[in-house]
């Protein structure tokens, strides 16, 4: 069974042998497997690429989020680097570094209030009504800890860098007071690339990735310095 602690679900289909893994809010760009280490890899035009456990028939779900539009492709560099490289439509490449330890992003709760200040959210009328007061409480989720918040309760934007957010995301006004600096350091490194991505190979031996483009080119890449 694989056990996803964020988002989505999965389950086996005892007839069929199928295991469906669910995580991705958009269409999936490319899967990559990892076979050392029982991983598969997966990238979305959600903008995130997920790195799912699956060794010995249950794991988690590690999200990936350095992109700001759809991600391409993925390359993967094995033992005994453990590299993984995505490609986005934002002409951005990421370098993940999959030694790195990173944990699942937290569980978005769901409230009719704001779990801080608990203050109604605008759809809970009832509450709304019997208090006289205006609907004007977005939720939110703090990437921290996931509970549901609203705007004034979390107005500070972080990277989590331990939660695989490389870029500024929104936390509660408690988890961001006390943050730690071991979960705000990262490994990751972006690079542009200057073009929109068809597909992408590896050549792990060589240090080479060649990077094929909209613009009808192929672009090698030397690696040497990743790896």
């Amino acid at each position: 069974t694989f056990t996803n602690g964020y988002k989505g679900s999965s389950g086996i289909n005892a007839e069929y042998g199928v295991t469906t893994l669910a995580g991705h809010s958009g269409s999936i760009r490319q899967l990559l497997w990892d076979d050392e280490r029982g991983r598969l890899i997966s990238c979305s035009a959600d903008k995130t690429v997920f790195v799912w456990e699956i060794a010995e028939g249950e794991g988690t779900a590690l999200q990936l989020h350095c992109h700001r539009d759809r991600v391409n492709a993925v390359a993967f560099s094995g033992q005994p680097e453990l590299i993984l490289f995505s490609f986005g439509a934002d002409k951005k490449m990421c370098v993940w570094n999959l030694r790195t330890e990173r944990q699942q992003a937290a569980l978005w709760e769901e409230s009719n209030e704001c779990q801080e200040c608990r203050e109604p959210f605008f759809w809970n009328l009832e509450r709304l009504w019997n208090e006289r007061k205006a609907p004007t409480k977005r939720q939110h989720h703090c990437r921290r800890c996931g509970r549901a918040v609203c705007g004034e309760c979390s107005p500070n934007l972080s990277i989590l860098p331990l939660y695989g957010f490389e870029l500024p995301v929104r936390m509660c006004r408690p988890c961001y007071q006390q943050i730690p600096d071991n979960e705000l350091c990262s490994s990751t490194s972006t690079h542009n690339i200057l073009i929109d991505q068809t597909c992408v190979h590896l050549d792990q031996t060589k240090k080479l990735l060649a990077v094929a483009g909209t613009d009808n080119t192929i672009r090698l890449y030397d690696i040497a310095a990743c790896l």
